[in-house]
């Protein structure tokens, strides 16, 4: 059994029923019990030992699962937001994610060429800041309109992309991109 359950722990999504049809036996021991599906989950009567311990240890597998996923997303979304590249792995969970999600991110990351665009033609220190001051200002005060989760989410992607954009103006990436557009 626990051969079976470490395989869905780490790596398939099919479900206890399918690791306990697998298993030799196992419906010989718990066939008394009766399962119906309903729309808060499958409930189950008469369960023995072995069917919650394997219920049990599925709800912690698909709570483990959900959480590693928003946290997967949440880092694709911000580096999406970044323009930073994305692994093979990460361009493939791109698509299971939230459009609404994905649109945000992208965005914020339109928002941060804009703001690097205006940086890398900025002819002053002065007016770098005050382009670096206003982008601030932007994410704090979609910060303070955030009323809704969809808000947040936007400005923390808009907060990050600020913030990669301001890093790269200080490390003058930016300026050596603008002269290499200029000389092609």
């Amino acid at each position: 059994m626990n051969i079976q359950a470490n395989k869905f722990l780490f790596g398939s999504r099919t479900g206890i029923f399918s690791i306990a049809r697998k298993q030799d036996g196992f419906f010989a021991k718990t066939a008394s019990f009766k399962r119906k599906e309903t729309p808060e989950g499958i409930v189950t009567e008469g369960k023995t030992e072995d069917v919650k311990k394997m219920e049990e240890l599925l709800r912690l597998a698909k709570e483990s699962m959900n959480s590693l996923n928003s946290t997967d997303q949440t880092t694709i979304l911000r580096k999406v937001a970044c323009g930073e590249e994305l692994t093979e792995k990460e361009k493939n969970l791109l698509r299971d994610i939230d459009p609404k999600s994905l649109s945000k991110a992208q965005a914020a990351a339109r928002r941060r060429r804009e703001i690097e665009s205006r940086l890398a033609r900025a002819k002053t220190k002065a007016e770098a800041k005050a382009i670096l001051m206003s982008a601030k200002q932007e994410v704090h005060m979609a910060i303070s309109a955030g009323k809704s989760s969809e808000i947040d989410e936007y400005a923390d992607y808009l907060s990050a992309a600020v913030k990669k954009a301001e890093e790269r103006y200080y490390r003058n990436e930016l300026k050596k991109k603008a002269e290499l557009d200029i000389k092609v």
